[in-house]
Order: C-alpha cells, then sequence, then structure tokens
C-alpha cells in the first residue's frame, strides 16, 4: 500500500507484480490491462475468467477471433469489457466539432497526421514502444475515433494502404461514410507532430494542432486559403 505526501493512505491499492495474486485476490473487481499489445488477449481473458471488470488499452487484441470470444466471455459472465479511446471524451476534439459546425459551411476532405518519436516522451515520462503492434494497430484505432467524434459513426472504406516497412510509418487513403480521408501514420518520426485540418468547398480550412499535452491548453486554428 502506498502513502500519500501529506500522511493519509490509500487503503484500496495494492501495488504487485504478481499477475496471480491479482486473479485470486477477490477484492479486487476490476483490471486495467496496459500490457504489450500481444498479451492484452490473454490478460483479458484470465481476468474475465477470475470474475473481474476489464478496462484494456488500446488496442484491444491483434486478432478479431479473440476479439469476439472475449466480448462473449464477458456477456456470459456480466461483466464490464471496455477500451480506452480517449479522444472520444476529449474536451478539445468536441470544441474542435463544434468549431468546423460554426465555421465551415461544409466537409469535402480531411486530413489527419499522427507522428511520434520511437522514443516519446508523454507527461514527462518516456513512452516505450510496443513492438508487438504494427504503426496501424497502434495509431489507426484513435484516428477512427476521433472521426466517430467529429463525423459521427460511419462506415470506413480503406482505398489504399502504403507502407515503406510494414512496421513503422504508413499512409492511407480511406473513405469515412462519403468524406475522403487521407491519414499519415509514423512511430519512429524525428519529432512529434498530430494534427486534423478539415476543409470546405469554399477553401476554408480548421486545422487542429494537438502535439502537445495536456489536450485542454490547446485552441483550434482557422484559416482560410
Amino acid at each position: 500500500k502506498r502513502a500519500a505526501p501529506n500522511g493519509s493512505d490509500y487503503e484500496r491499492v495494492t501495488v504487485t507484480n504478481d499477475f496471480d495474486q491479482i486473479l485470486a485476490n477477490h477484492a479486487i473487481e476490476a483490471a486495467l490491462v496496459t500490457k504489450m499489445a500481444s498479451e492484452h488477449y490473454r490478460a483479458t481473458q484470465q481476468l474475465l475468467e477470475f470474475g473481474k471488470h476489464v478496462f484494456v488499452e488500446k488496442p484491444f487484441v491483434l486478432r478479431i477471433e479473440e476479439a469476439r470470444e472475449l466480448i462473449e466471455l464477458a456477456s456470459t459472465r456480466r461483466l464490464t469489457l471496455m477500451v480506452g479511446y480517449e479522444y472520444m471524451l476529449a474536451p478539445i476534439l468536441h470544441a474542435f466539432r463544434a468549431a468546423v459546425e460554426q465555421h465551415l459551411c461544409d466537409i469535402t476532405h480531411v486530413e489527419m497526421g499522427w507522428e511520434q518519436p520511437a522514443q516519446d516522451v508523454r507527461w514527462g515520462i518516456p513512452k516505450q514502444p510496443d513492438w508487438s503492434s504494427t504503426v496501424v494497430t497502434d495509431l489507426y484505432p484513435h484516428l477512427l475515433s476521433q472521426l466517430w467524434v467529429l463525423l459521427g459513426r460511419q462506415p470506413v472504406v480503406v482505398e489504399l494502404l502504403e507502407s515503406r516497412d510494414g512496421y513503422s510509418q504508413t499512409s492511407l487513403r480511406l473513405r469515412y461514410g462519403s468524406t475522403p480521408v487521407k491519414v499519415v501514420l509514423n512511430k519512429c518520426a524525428h519529432r512529434a507532430s498530430r494534427m486534423i485540418q478539415v476543409t470546405s468547398s469554399r477553401g476554408d480550412v480548421l486545422v487542429l494542432d494537438y502535439t502537445e499535452e495536456p489536450l485542454s491548453s490547446l485552441a483550434a486554428k482557422i484559416a482560410d486559403h
């Protein structure tokens, strides 16, 4: 158990590296899975089998069959199983959607980019790369969740996927509903860059640069072309 600096105890928090101890502890009702993507399936399966609610960091799992099995297992056990797509709840992204609706007459296309160094730093902590997951399985789910916020739930058709190595960098062209979307993903970039650009038929452009965190400090920038 950990004690806070002011002397008060976090009585419900226990720190352990023993996964079996977590499974066997009936007092633990829920768990957060933040392991390497290749380990998500087995860890989530065991937690559900032992009656724990589970929150899984994206990507959920790496095979559709595993996803279906875990969803069925959670449903059968009447347990909560959810995946962390935090951008769906990010206030700045919802503010950006409101700005798009206010300032653009329509949307003709969207461009999205997510580039990060291999040794990225988040919240002052070096983020270790997950070598079990490609750039598509690692970052693409984030962008889909952002499109959901901006444009609502729509069918997705991937028209083109190009990659120089099949792992660290890729560019995609897709249709989100009827909207063309261009995406660049890179998790071995020289510098971090994360942006969304929305263009209207009049040539007006709305850009969200969310490279820096915390996201609450960012502002959408409008530019006319």
